[in-house]
């Protein structure tokens, strides 16, 4: 990814994101422009206040553009370098099925490719798995997405769905590049989720979705 690219990522993809980085600018002005003068006399160090104020937001809503951070999990229910050894039934589970007959290793339930939302890039994969016994968990699969604050990985019930209304949060992204694995909550029924989304919370936008299909 260029250095182009990364820069179009930092500028905001939504009205709301806009809004909440108007709101952050204001904030920072009256910071810096009203409060530090009233409080530091001292002209040298109201700025070095107000330049580490500006790094701060920075650090927080647009160096970590910049800064790729890649996680690789091993697919949970093998050995490092082995390959799932069953295949998925060919209708998707419902919970309270007894998934032990044959299956000897993680099956691949549904699969997806994963594609960039509301203007971000994204690359890679999204599946579902389930364990010998029982448990699920998704899987993203040699991801590439922008690096954005407080993404959070999702199940949602509808193809396509861009929001997280109605899903299922598995946890904060570990890496914004690699292939990485997310529990699925015991009692959830995976079937009644259609699609896997990366929605950040800093901004309210999704970064990207894998709509599922089964295997």
């Amino acid at each position: 990814m260029s250095f182009f690219d990364r820069l179009q990522e930092v500028v905001p993809h939504t009205g709301r994101a806009w809004l909440e980085a108007v709101g952050i600018a204001v904030v920072l002005a009256v910071a810096i422009f009203v409060v530090l003068p009233r409080l530091v006399k001292l002209r040298v160090l109201r700025w070095a206040i107000a330049a580490g104020l500006l790094f701060v937001a920075a650090w927080l809503t647009v160096l970590p553009v910049f800064f790729d951070k890649r996680v690789d999990e091993h697919l949970l229910g093998t050995t490092v370098g082995a390959a799932p050894t069953a295949t998925a039934p060919t209708t998707a589970p419902t919970a309270g099925v007894d998934p032990t007959t044959t299956q000897a290793g993680p099956a691949k339930v549904t699969t997806g490719t994963l594609k960039g939302l509301a203007g971000h890039f994204g690359r890679g994969g999204a599946s579902v798995y389930r364990l010998p016994d029982g448990t699920f968990f998704v899987r993203l699969e040699e991801i590439e997405t922008p690096r954005a604050p407080a993404v959070f990985v999702y199940l949602v019930p509808k193809p396509g769905q861009t929001g997280p209304e109605g899903g299922v949060d598995l946890g904060s992204l570990k890496g914004n590049q690699g292939s990485q694995n997310y529990m699925v909550p015991a009692g959830v029924d995976v079937s009644k989720y259609q699609t896997v989304l990366l929605w950040c919370r800093r901004f309210s936008t999704p970064i990207a979705a894998a709509t599922q299909t089964q295997v």
